[in-house]
């Protein structure tokens, strides 16, 4: 086969203002197409849902892998509606060629809203963009690179995992790629569990495991992604009731109750013990609909987590209770926590 130029797009779905709120929540998509009519566009990303806020913060990052002839994003705001189907609010077209190449690009973008819309205001997006198109061998110019990367007991990739001198972003896009690279191979759960129990060898202080933005956490990270949804099912049914019911409130945060925006069905303390019962019952709701999911937890997970629950007896043995939280910071922290706040 002869090189091929392959055109990379990363966007970073930032912050949104003066959103209107919605209780069921707002996320953004992003779709890429040609400039020629009648070429259908297809959706490469969105942003997860954030619920009743005017300015959302997301902070997404999507890598796009985009054809020489895809010039086009599309970026929308949508509102979940009741039917549990979502409105657009907002749209931004932005056409490439206006972007300069391998350049960080970001600014606010004014967004258009819906035909026959009767908003007054428009809504403002902060986008960061950056493209560039590289030069991509044939596969087997990377056979030799890939055995050596992949040949137990992975040292290479420990000793990448090791390396502190690496960016906070090219951290997270090797991690993916090694991951989707492992996958295909069939061999990221060797592969994830190797670079795992190599970081609990390298930890001294316990209360820091897992705490870094490794090789190892962000692989994780990523793999949670491509196989974790199934698992996330089983919290749908708290989902759905807390999706569903408009006044359903577990904030206690003081400042936020005292704020002149917060209003109130009752005094003052009968709201706050009112969300303190919804606190308690979303805490043992959830926690129950977790612990009784084990036939949802995929089976390349629960390789993972012996790994690493039998490395940190190893490692900690006068610690009966660190096997358990290293293997919960990788579930609960990195798979439940983000999904449903």
């Amino acid at each position: 086969g002869k090189p091929k130029a392959a055109k990379t797009v990363v966007v970073t779905f930032a912050e949104a203002r003066k959103v209107p709120k919605s209780n069921r929540g707002t996320f953004g998509e992003v779709l890429v197409g040609r400039r020629e009519e009648g070429h259908p566009f297809r959706q490469v990303g969105r942003t997860p849902s954030v619920r009743k806020e005017t300015e959302p913060f997301w902070g997404e990052k999507i890598v796009i892998s985009m054809s020489p002839m895809e010039v086009i994003l599309v970026f929308q705001l949508w509102s979940e509606a009741k039917s549990k189907s979502a409105k657009v609010l907002a749209t931004f077209i932005l056409d490439l060629g206006t972007v300069p190449a391998g350049v960080q690009a970001e600014e606010w973008y004014t967004f258009d809203n819906p035909p026959n819309h009767h908003r007054t205001t428009s809504i403002d997006c902060r986008i960061g963009i950056k493209y560039e198109t590289i030069t991509v061998l044939p596969a087997t110019s990377y056979t030799l690179l890939q055995q050596q990367l992949f040949m137990p007991p992975y040292s290479i990739l420990t000793s990448i995992n090791k390396k502190k001198s690496i960016g906070a972003g090219e951290r997270l896009d090797l991690a993916g790629a090694l991951v989707n690279l492992a996958e295909s191979e069939g061999l990221a759960v060797d592969v994830l569990s190797e670079l795992l129990a190599s970081e609990i060898r390298e930890t001294e202080d316990l209360s820091v495991l897992f705490r870094g933005n490794t090789i190892a956490t962000k692989g994780m990270d990523a793999y949670l992604k491509i196989i974790g949804s199934q698992w996330l099912r089983c919290i749908s049914p708290f989902v759905d009731m807390v999706a569903n019911n408009d006044n359903y409130s577990v904030e206690l945060r003081d400042g936020k109750l005292s704020s002149p925006h917060h209003k109130f069905k009752g005094d003052f303390d009968t709201v706050v013990q009112e969300h303190l019962a919804n606190f308690s019952y979303s805490l043992s709701s959830v926690m129950s609909l977790i612990f009784e999911s084990s036939q949802y937890c995929p089976h390349q997970l629960k390789m993972i987590f012996k790994r690493v629950f039998e490395t940190v007896v190893e490692v900690f043995p006068d610690e009966p209770d660190a096997p358990y939280t290293a293997v919960s910071s990788l579930s609960f922290l990195r798979l439940f926590v983000p999904a449903i706040f």
